[in-house]
């Protein structure tokens, strides 16, 4: 659940219906889409035109992707290799391709199909057993 003030994502337990966790996003979180099987949360910022990526184990933020203007909405396909945003600000989606995780790595390229433009993000995560 987002907490658009406080800049943050709440965690919550649905068998007790309590909160278990906060996690720091950006600014005005809103959207948020989890990954099919679900290890990883996408929030969509709208302020800072970015997406949080969450990982669901630790409920600490792994990655923030720049994307199109005030992004709102967002959705995973069904095999959790691209994740869609919609952006508010200037009519567009952002496409973000999870592509592989190799050596601690995660890369996610951007495309802006308006402007036609491709933009790699590499972000170095730890990987835990398991």
């Amino acid at each position: 659940m987002t907490n658009e003030e406080d800049k943050t994502v709440s965690v919550i337990d649905t068998a007790t219906n309590t909160v278990t966790a906060t996690v720091n996003v950006g600014k005005q979180p809103y959207g948020v889409a989890v990954n099919p099987i679900g290890t990883k949360v996408y929030v969509a910022n709208i302020v800072d035109s970015t997406v949080s990526v969450i990982n669901t184990t630790t409920n600490t933020v792994i990655a923030t992707v720049n994307v199109g203007d005030h992004p709102y909405g967002v959705a995973v396909n069904p095999t959790g290799t691209k994740v869609y945003v919609a952006n508010n600000g200037r009519n567009t989606v952002s496409v973000i391709a999870v592509l592989h995780q190799l050596d601690q790595k995660i890369i996610y390229p951007h495309y802006d199909f308006k402007h036609l433009t491709e933009k790699y993000f590499e972000i170095g995560m730890k990987l835990r057993n398991g």
